[in-house]
């Protein structure tokens, strides 16, 4: 399924991007355009309607606009196992992407969390604009304690790449810290058909938030991003897939099939599912 546009005008300029040819100074016009006609928010739609409005200039927007998806293998794993209903967890929502589209599945509530203010108010718009009624979005960064930490991005251009980070750095704002645990409770959620958790590499940090409180639940399936990023927070990866597989999970690849450390991964994400 690729995204299409919603308006018009939106309708034009993917038609231009997607079947005119390259050209030395296409990406400049479509940026152009981008900032100029459509003031950074091209309005993009999917086959339930799910709408969002997305920048040309950012790497998720990009990609939508010009090749019709963004992790289309699993955006369609992730709805196929909340195909039934159930509680979706979006730890790293960004701008909705995963969670807005699963809100249009009948019996999902969704709950959003993304500590980025920017960022949290462009998904709190696509939220309104999808009509998601189903979500619920919450400003908080997520980590192994309470605390504070700095939001902080060394590629202001590509919303994405917005992380925590424990240490000050030019241009970082601070924000408040919990942990997941004590997130949980507070919502009074007691089961996770689906749990993801795309943090710029401060997953493990996220995880430990959550199962080294001894009155935790286990979510029953966790999509992880999985890459070098893990190794900036003083964690490497070998740690981290060690540390899930502990707790009771089987490793797989988004295409479902079992995983080993070191085969390759499509589109960097790793699906972990509770065996107990």
């Amino acid at each position: 399924m690729k995204f299409t546009g919603y308006r018009l005008a939106d309708k034009a300029l993917l038609f231009y991007v997607r079947n005119v040819p390259n050209h030395p100074f296409k990406l400049r016009f479509v940026n152009t355009i981008n900032d100029f006609f459509f003031n950074d928010a091209i309005q993009l739609k999917t086959d339930r309607n799910a709408r969002f409005r997305l920048s040309s200039r950012e790497q998720t927007g990009h990609d939508i606009i010009v090749q019709g998806a963004y992790e289309p293998v699993t955006v369609g794993l992730a709805k196929t196992i909340m195909q039934d209903g159930g509680v979706f967890f979006d730890v790293g929502a960004n701008i909705g992407l995963f969670s807005i589209q699963l809100s249009m599945i009948e019996n999902v509530v969704v709950y959003a969390v993304e500590p980025s203010a920017g960022i949290f108010s462009k998904l709190l718009k696509n939220i309104r604009l999808s009509h998601a009624e189903n979500i619920h979005p919450i400003n908080i960064g997520l980590s192994y304690q309470d605390g504070f930490a700095y939001m902080f991005n060394k590629h202001p251009g590509n919303l994405g790449t917005t992380k925590v980070v424990e240490k000050i750095e030019q241009d970082s704002h601070l924000i408040r810290l919990c942990t997941l645990a004590e997130l949980l409770t507070y919502l009074k959620i007691t089961e996770i058909k689906l749990m993801k958790i795309d943090v710029e590499g401060y997953e493990l940090n996220v995880l430990k938030g959550l199962f080294e409180d001894r009155n935790t639940i286990y979510p029953e399936n966790l999509i992880l991003e999985f890459n070098e990023l893990i190794e900036e927070t003083g964690h490497n990866q070998r740690e981290s897939f060690e540390y899930i597989l502990g707790l009771g999970y089987a490793p797989f690849n988004v295409l479902e099939q079992p995983w080993q450390f070191g085969e390759s991964l499509p589109e960097s994400n790793l699906l972990f599912k509770y065996k107990g």
